[in-house]
């Protein structure tokens, strides 16, 4: 048979494979270029239905640039290697594959067989004579990124992308090891087209297709937990609260059914949602800027800051997405990524340890957060596992118990060993009749799911055990202080601290989370925010985003990530000057005195709202009233730490033709209002906001509300001194 020729360049590709969703292979039926592509299906009747021909053409799709030497290949078709000639089932395979599943339409191979002096390797035809559709997407993937590098929108490609994933990757296939390492490039570039087109289209104000895109992700990912959180966000952006907290609660049933729950996050943003306060700040935040915000019962500060930063960097990186192609691959640098780096234990405490390549300082940045154990004494003994309980006995219960439970395992086991014996000496006398005959796969398969059949029946028994006999025994049988030390049983999860650059390091986070849980007073001083470096990472935190200006753009990939880190060792030397500012302390005076709520308008800027809600076609939605200055120190503007957003602002949730249009008219005579978004915010569609002075802007606003009424015949009259007109 013929090979194909690579220096040949087809009009079409000469077969297509589908890889998401039910796997395919289509052979092009004819080379007239005259004709539109037509490709017809190749059956498992063309192959005689061999599925190890078929392992063999996704082991190579699985493999970088599709090549694997024939040992690779034997060892992942035959891992026992049983057989006595796996070199001769080899070839009749590759014979298979070349001849019937890869012929093209011209009677050539897309199988290659390349010789070298380490032995004989397979490779496939490159995209353009074999195209598989998980390539095209991350092709298509990484062109986004460099039409994105130079500022062209990539809606078009995403879009295309986006199309070609319909289902799991290789989904007959999920038990290979060998298919992880491209399932997990493909499912981390399928998320992050996913979100970057969610983005484009509420930029382009298509909520409609945004949400479609995420419900559709939804039924397939049902307990993915960040397309929920988008979706929630979305959903409660359209006062469609109810329908959020529905689909969060039917995830977190979904979740139990795996005994696992919500994230941290997730758990916020529903209660949020639930209090009403999400609309404040979760919802124009998630993939938008910060605006002032309500504390729910039990939080501090701090926490609700730790949220709110979060949802602030997905603006930051829409700015940011000037980055090095070649650096970031073909999964991307701005596609977010939550992982667990560690989890400890000490005394009564659990700490978690997260990177979120979405946060702050990205990949320099560790998260902990710390749960509290529950008091075994409120917990029912249900709760508890059978070893626990068993452990916690007292005797002389403790003793007589645990003889029983292991002689109703022994009689459990034995029947298991029984038969596991009969395979192995069958097995034996087989092979002594052939010295050179290992023992057949069948029967190591066999044994293997007796095995685990064995400790499925033990695990089952002990659950029983427990239910039949530990838990009728009164609580006094059990000793408590080993029940509270065994029981893995914590509170819900809450943010404790963020560690920056060098200082996020395991030795000195664990030093950190050993002195919280075993010192009183320590811990009281942190959990009250009253540390140095609290106070130094709220005053950084606070000022990071502002530090780039409006429309920051990075020249390379780590323009950010070193300003960032300069900034953050500039204000590690200097906090302690700067807090003790009497400007500052002025300021944070003045905008601590009113804390931002969902439920009251700010009320520097309440005069304005009410007024601009007398407009006729008007009706304001959110509304922030800006923090009152900024405080210099060595040549930098600084925000003091408050609730209060950088720029004051009105967004509308309705703002008809006729009122925009005499707004628009007026704008040029009050130089503190702009109608520009906030940088990065494309939850807030329709705003005015401040200029950068925001206290004038809180006066002028009224002025201008004053003037739309006054034009529309709903005001009193005015001097057109101020005006101008």
């Amino acid at each position: 048979m013929k090979k194909i020729n690579e220096q040949d360049c087809p009009s079409y590709p000469l077969i297509r494979v589908i890889t998401f969703g039910e796997f395919r292979i289509e052979r092009l039926a004819s080379l007239d270029s005259a004709e539109a592509p037509f490709y017809t299906r190749i059956l498992p009747e063309e192959w005689d239905n061999r599925g190890a021909a078929l392992l063999l053409l996704k082991f190579l799709l699985c493999r970088e640039e599709r090549r694997a030497s024939k040992e690779e290949l034997i060892a992942t078709l035959w891992p026992d290697q049983t057989l006595l000639n796996t070199e001769h089932a080899f070839d009749a395979l590759a014979s298979i594959l070349r001849r019937r599943m890869l012929r093209t339409c011209t009677g050539e191979s897309l199988l290659l067989t390349l010789h070298t002096s380490k032995g004989s390797s397979f490779k496939l035809a490159t995209q353009r004579f074999l195209w598989v559709d998980a390539d095209a997407l991350l092709a298509l993937s990484s062109q986004s990124l460099r039409v994105t590098s130079r500022g062209q929108n990539p809606l078009t490609l995403l879009e295309k992308a986006h199309a070609l994933a319909r289902g799991e990757f290789l989904e007959d296939d999920l038990e290979y090891t060998w298919t992880q390492g491209r399932r997990h490039t493909l499912n981390g570039a399928r998320r992050r087209i996913l979100y970057k087109l969610v983005e484009l289209y509420l930029k382009e104000k298509r909520i409609w297709q945004a949400e479609e895109l995420l419900y559709t992700f939804l039924e397939e990912h049902p307990t993915d937990e960040d397309a929920l959180c988008h979706l929630m966000v979305l959903l409660t952006e359209q006062g469609r609260r109810q329908e959020a907290l529905q689909l969060y609660r039917y995830t977190v049933d979904l979740l139990r059914e795996e005994q696992r729950g919500p994230a941290p996050h997730t758990k916020e943003l529903a209660i949020r949602v639930r209090n009403g306060t999400a609309l404040k700040e979760q919802a124009t935040n998630y993939i938008a800027t910060a605006t002032a915000i309500a504390v729910p019962p039990g939080w501090d500060h701090t926490a609700k800051t730790k949220v709110l930063r979060k949802c602030w960097l997905h603006a930051l990186q829409i700015q940011m997405m000037v980055a090095s192609v070649s650096l970031y691959s073909i999964v991307g640098r701005w596609s977010t990524m939550h992982m667990e780096v560690d989890k400890m234990y000490y005394g009564n405490y659990l700490f978690r340890v997260e990177l979120d390549t979405g946060a702050e300082t990205g990949e320099n940045q560790l998260t902990v957060w710390f749960a509290e154990k529950v008091n075994t004494a409120t917990l029912p003994m249900a709760q508890f596992k059978p070893e626990q309980l068993l452990k916690a006995l007292l005797e002389p219960y403790k003793s007589s118990l645990h003889t029983q439970l292991e002689q109703e395992k022994s009689n459990q086991r034995k029947p298991f060993q029984e038969k596991i014996v009969s395979l192995r000496d069958s097995s034996s006398t087989s092979c002594a009749q052939n010295e050179k005959r290992k023992a057949p796969a069948k029967v190591k398969r066999q044994v293997n799911d007796l095995h685990k059949q064995m400790n499925i029946a033990l695990k089952r028994l002990e659950a029983d055990f427990t239910h039949r006999v530990l838990l009728t025994l009164d609580r006094n049988c059990f000793d408590s202080e080993v029940l509270q030390r065994e029981s893995h049983h914590f509170d819900n999860e809450r943010f404790l601290r963020d560690f920056y650059f060098e200082e996020a390091n395991t030795q000195h986070i664990r030093n950190f989370c050993r002195k919280f849980a075993n010192d009183e007073v320590y811990r009281q001083q942190v959990l009250a925010r009253e540390m140095p470096w609290s106070k130094r990472n709220a005053l950084f935190l606070r000022n990071l985003f502002t530090l780039f200006g409006e429309y920051f753009h990075p020249t390379n990939a780590n323009e950010y990530e070193n300003k960032a880190h300069d900034f953050f060792y500039w204000i590690n030397e200097h906090y302690a000057e700067i807090l003790a500012l009497p400007a500052y302390q002025r300021l944070q005076q003045i905008d601590n005195a009113f804390i931002a709520n969902a439920t009251e308008l700010d009320p520097f800027i309440r005069p304005a709202v009410e007024l601009l809600n007398r407009i006729p076609g008007v009706t304001t939605r959110f509304s922030c009233q800006g923090v009152s200055g900024k405080v210099q120190f060595q040549g930098r503007d600084l925000l003091v730490v408050s609730e209060h957003g950088e720029h004051a602002y009105v967004s509308f949730a309705k703002l008809e033709q006729p009122a925009k249009k005499t707004i628009e008219e007026l704008l040029p005579h009050f130089p503190a209002i702009t109608d520009v978004q906030i940088p990065g915010n494309f939850a807030l569609l329709s705003v005015l906001r401040s200029t950068g002075d925001n206290l004038r802007f809180r006066a002028e606003l009224v002025e201008l509300a004053k003037c739309v009424l006054e034009l529309t015949g709903y005001g009193n009259p005015l001097t057109q001194q101020h005006t101008g007109l």
